[in-house]
């Protein structure tokens, strides 16, 4: 068995031995390569992602998050709401009191006296073509508001009086028409907004992501060694046979072990218990 233990010693010693100078250069330098690829692939695969969402949406704000509820009940404030380009000739007309028109992105800014900062996300009750400027204008209000845009009046006091300043949007203040939402998942956007803890959470994330990418990379035998551990919990145990065949034949060990197999005539416990005929038993 002595012989048993010098194997096990020796794969040990192999394990545990140090990376050479040159490997280590080697790792090192490959690890930074992968650091900065995996930081630019964050960076600009998201960077990516978000302008093929505009490219494929025809529009500039292919997502948007609804932060006011002025379009209750239907569409809420945290809705994320997707947005691509209609033409503005296709934009569905509608009416106050049916609320069938469609809902439409605009920029307010250059329109209103007091303008949004963020784009207006309301119905279209009204669309008229101009022959002297060749453009669409649009007639626009929220759902739950009490009158048309600009929404200067919040109470059933003064709704669409004549007093009303009333505000049309014409075709290229249009960002695009909404086509789908996801409730109540903007939330986390408008929280974030609101405490004003966005940039510092993205910094502290990325700042770990960097100093974790780093570490791996002036640490090559650190990795090497989480990697090896991973493969053994993977690998499937062998057997001792496997392991040390020789020593098998040497000592005769496997013919003591078969020696001690039961033999197939005998029968399992289960076998046994199936096998209860009825008149084993008394029912007198």
């Amino acid at each position: 068995m002595s012989s048993v233990a010098e194997k096990l010693g020796t794969t040990k010693k192999r394990e545990k031995a140090d990376l050479t100078p040159e490997e280590k250069k080697r790792r090192r330098n490959k690890g930074i390569i992968k650091a900065v690829a995996v930081i630019a692939i964050v960076i600009f695969g998201s960077w990516g992602f978000f302008e093929g969402m505009k490219l494929v949406a025809g529009t500039q704000y292919p997502v948007v998050v609804v932060v006011s509820g002025s379009m209750e009940p239907n569409i809420l404030k945290g809705d994320i709401l997707f947005v691509h380009y209609v033409p503005p000739a296709d934009i569905k007309n509608g009416t106050i009191e049916d609320k069938n028109g469609s809902v439409i992105l605009y920029n307010s800014v250059g329109l209103w006296e007091h303008p949004e900062s963020e784009p207006i996300v309301h119905r279209v009750v009204g669309k008229r073509f101009d022959n002297d400027t060749q453009m669409w204008y649009f007639l626009t209000k929220g759902d739950h508001n009490l009158d048309v845009d600009p929404p200067d009046c919040f109470n059933s006091l003064c709704p669409n009086t004549t007093d009303d300043e009333i505000i049309e949007v014409p075709e290229d203040h249009i960002v695009g028409v909404v086509w789908g939402r996801i409730p109540y998942i903007g939330w986390v956007k408008i929280w974030l907004q609101d405490t004003n803890i966005a940039i510092p959470l993205l910094v502290i994330i990325g700042i770990a992501l960097v100093i974790s990418i780093v570490w791996d990379a002036l640490n090559p035998e650190e990795e090497t060694k989480r990697k090896k551990q991973s493969k053994k919990r993977g690998e499937v145990l062998a057997t001792p046979k496997e392991i040390l065949p020789e020593l098998f034949e040497e000592e005769g060990i496997e013919n003591a072990l078969s020696s001690q197999k039961p033999s197939s005539t005998e029968e399992s416990p289960s076998t046994q218990a199936t096998s209860t005929k009825k008149e084993d038993f008394d029912f007198s």
